[in-house]
């Protein structure tokens, strides 16, 4: 079973209560969400979707009705909280994203779960991600995908127990003391969306000045304004099979279509 865990919380420092906060006519935890829902309903690649939060924040994010359940656990100690989800859910690959990027790519999402299942057989790698070393995914589009055995080693690891960043961050220990893989964006779609034979060392500095998670007013405002854009334009993440859409390649690859949009603001 592959289960996709959206890590949500409150309690935000630079930017409290963020998730909450609209984009769209929706929270913006919602429009997580809703892409992540796109890898189980459209893509099939994964069967259940929840969210891991703090007990205290359960009986608020619950009432969100964002159709999905909405598990606590303990808090900093997030990586606890996600080796309970998967055991309880029989889990042999987790998907983790976070709250706050809510331009989440489906597709990389089915990527990255494609990596860790097709290699498992082969004991080739326990973790696959698209941030990492050498990595340039734009901030905002970070996914991680690994064995569930993978974490129930790092938390119950004596002899290199998980420090507090690694609870936090739930994978640091799994990156340090497992077999990775680090996915790399295609340098031709980015081509294509700046329409121009770019060298890969200036895809990698246009692709570095572009922030689309959030973590401060300045990103809210931003990455708002930009979801706006697109879904207006009819070009959202859609988690209802619907054959018109299947046909529509736009759709399917909302990663691009974000791209498209967001290096707009890059001169």
């Amino acid at each position: 079973m592959t289960i996709i865990i959206i890590q949500a919380r409150l309690g935000s420092t630079r930017l409290p209560r963020k998730i909450t906060l609209a984009m769209a006519g929706q929270p913006m935890l919602a429009h997580v969400v809703k892409r992540a829902r796109v890898v189980v309903s459209r893509y099939r690649e994964a069967d259940a979707v929840v969210i891991s939060s703090p007990y205290a924040d359960v009986a608020e994010i619950s009432a969100m009705g964002l159709g999905i359940p909405v598990i606590g656990g303990p808090h900093p100690d997030i990586a606890s909280a996600y080796a309970e989800i998967a055991v309880s859910m029989n889990a042999d690959i987790i998907v983790r994203i976070t709250g706050d990027c809510p331009l989440i790519d489906p597709s990389v999402i089915v990527r990255l779960i494609a990596m860790v299942r097709d290699g498992t057989p082969l004991g080739l790698f326990s973790y696959v991600a698209n941030v990492g070393p050498d990595s340039f995914f734009p901030d905002g589009f970070d996914a991680e995908a690994f064995l569930s055995s993978a974490l129930y080693g790092a938390v119950l690891d004596d002899d290199y127990p998980m420090s507090p960043d690694d609870q936090e961050h739930v994978t640091p220990h799994i990156r340090r003391h497992r077999r990775c893989l680090y996915l790399q964006p295609s340098l031709q779609a980015f081509r294509s969306i700046f329409k121009s034979d770019l060298s890969e060392s200036e895809i990698r500095a246009k692709a570095s000045l572009l922030k689309l998670s959030v973590d401060s007013r300045d990103d809210y405002a931003r990455v708002s304004a930009l979801i706006d854009q697109i879904e207006s334009a009819g070009l959202c993440a859609r988690d209802s099979p619907d054959p018109a859409l299947e046909a529509e390649e736009d759709i399917r690859n909302s990663y691009e279509i974000s791209m498209r949009y967001a290096f707009r603001q890059i001169p």
